[in-house]
């Protein structure tokens, strides 16, 4: 989705998020609701990408490539057990249009 904003006008407020890249942000769009909190991962001229999830450590790392914890074995989108991925490959991630933050906070942890 590009909103075609010409962030030329809020040049400020690209920059500021290109300088704090890495920390953790409240964003608040037009769309309202309590607003999105998550690591500041990338800004360009349109979007900004928050991870709001951060995917959990292997319940096993010496096992990589192995058979997993129900013989099956392993591919590139984590253990097969019991018909069920392991989540420890996966996070989730969301990207805002910088046309439709209407504010952002940034959260020290």
């Amino acid at each position: 989705m590009s909103c075609n904003c010409n962030c030329g006008e809020n040049n400020s407020l690209v920059n500021n998020l290109r300088r704090n890249v890495g920390r953790v942000i409240i964003v608040n769009t037009r769309a309202g609701g309590p607003g999105l909190t998550g690591l500041l991962a990338s800004v360009d001229d349109e979007n900004c990408k928050l991870i709001t999830t951060l995917p959990s450590a292997p319940t096993n790392p010496y096992d990589v490539g192995g058979s997993g914890c129900c013989g099956r074995r392993n591919n590139e989108f984590g253990n097969l057990c019991n018909g069920r991925r392991n989540p420890s490959h996966f996070g989730s991630a969301v990207i805002i249009p910088l046309c439709q933050v209407t504010s952002c906070v940034f959260a020290e942890v």
